[in-house]
Parts: C-alpha cells; sequence; structure tokens
C-alpha cells in the first residue's frame, strides 16, 4: 500500500523539524491540528518532534522552550545584577517601580478560553 496524497506523512526529517519549529515561533499558540492540517503529518510525529527533537512543552496551550539559550541566560543573569546593584544602593524605589507584584501578569498575553482550547 502506497500511502496516498491525502494522508498524513509520518517521516521524522530535519526539514520536518526545522518547518514545525518555525511555526511555533510564528505562532506560539498554534494548536497540534493546525501543525497537522499545514504540514500534512501525524499527530504523534508533531508529539514526537515538539517532546523529544524541539524539547519544547505545552504551558496553557503555548509552546515554551525548555531550555533558555546562552544568550537568554546571560540576560537574566546581567538584569538580576542589576536589580542588586540598585538594592544594595539603597534605590528601592527603582526596583519596587519595575517589579510586578500580586495578580498582574508580567510578558504573557493570555488566551482567551477559546484559545485555550487545545484541539487534537
Amino acid at each position: 500500500d502506497d500511502p496516498r496524497p491525502a494522508q498524513p506523512s509520518d517521516v521524522t526529517t530535519s526539514k520536518t523539524i526545522a518547518a514545525v519549529q518555525k511555526l511555533i515561533c510564528e505562532d506560539h499558540r498554534i494548536t497540534y491540528k493546525q501543525i497537522q492540517e499545514t504540514l500534512n503529518i501525524l499527530v504523534w510525529t508533531i508529539n514526537k518532534i515538539l517532546n523529544e527533537h524541539l524539547e519544547v512543552h505545552k504551558v496553557c496551550t503555548a509552546f515554551v522552550p525548555h531550555k533558555l539559550t546562552d544568550e537568554e541566560r546571560e540576560h537574566r543573569v546581567k538584569w538580576c545584577e542589576r536589580m542588586l546593584t540598585k538594592f544594595k544602593s539603597g534605590r528601592f524605589s527603582e526596583i519596587s517601580s519595575i517589579i510586578v507584584t500580586g495578580d498582574e501578569i508580567y510578558y504573557y498575553d493570555v488566551p482567551t478560553k477559546s484559545q485555550s482550547r487545545m484541539d487534537v
């Protein structure tokens, strides 16, 4: 039995991995179904690529990198060093105006209820 053109593919290649990575970078809320329809690959192949090859995990249906790059780590360390310097010099008002506390959300776009639902 040769696969028909309409059937999703189950082959994991570097080209497929790159295509999935590009899709989730363009839209971190993309669903398995949208990836499947765009690339015509099986859901289990998508799952394997996301978890084993790209090492991303689903957080509220958004794919988030599990590992930080060296650049991201360096940026976070420098930010913490700047905050520590301000704290040690007694400039508390500068720190409190930057750090968000309470129920506010910082740097995260909350999906609506319908966007949070994952169709598989």
